[in-house]
C-alpha cells in the first residue's frame, strides 16, 4: 500500500491529510510537510488529519517522532492530530509536549477544528 499525503488551505490554516500505511520515516516526512505548509502559508495553527493512517510503531519509534514533530513545527503555536483511538498510546505526543509543542490528539476532525477556531489566534503570523 501507499502512504499519501494531500493539503486543505483552509481559510485559518491548513490541513494535511495522510492516508495509507505510515511508517517511522513516512511520518517524519509528513511532518516536514505539514511544518512547510504552516510557514509558507504564513499560519500558525496547524490540523493534521491522520484518520485514515494506519500507524504501527513502537514506543521508541513514537518517541523519535514526538521529537522530530516538535523541531519541524517550532514556528506553530498550536497542532492538532486527529487519529483513530486504536493507533493512539500518548508517547509520541507527551515527547512532543516536553519539547514545548503545543499539540493535542483528537479523534474527530470536528473536535480538532473547535479547539483550534475556539482561539482567535487561528491567524496569520
Amino acid at each position: 500500500m501507499i502512504f499519501n499525503l494531500s493539503i486543505h488551505h483552509g481559510p485559518r490554516y491548513p490541513i494535511v491529510i495522510g492516508t495509507g500505511p505510515g511508517s517511522l520515516a513516512d511520518l517524519c516526512a509528513a511532518c516536514n510537510f505539514a511544518a512547510e505548509a504552516g510557514l509558507r502559508t504564513g499560519r500558525n495553527y496547524l490540523v493534521v488529519d491522520f484518520l485514515a493512517v494506519d500507524i504501527s510503531l513502537s514506543d521508541v519509534e513514537r518517541k523519535t517522532l514526538g521529537q522530530h514533530s516538535a523541531q519541524q513545527f517550532v514556528h506553530l503555536s498550536k497542532v492538532a492530530l486527529v487519529m483513530q483511538p486504536e493507533f493512539w498510546n500518548g508517547v509520541a505526543e507527551a515527547t512532543a509536549r516536553e519539547a514545548g509543542l503545543d499539540i493535542r490528539i483528537f479523534h474527530t476532525l470536528e473536535t480538532a477544528t473547535t479547539w483550534l477556531n475556539a482561539d482567535p489566534g487561528a491567524t496569520s503570523r
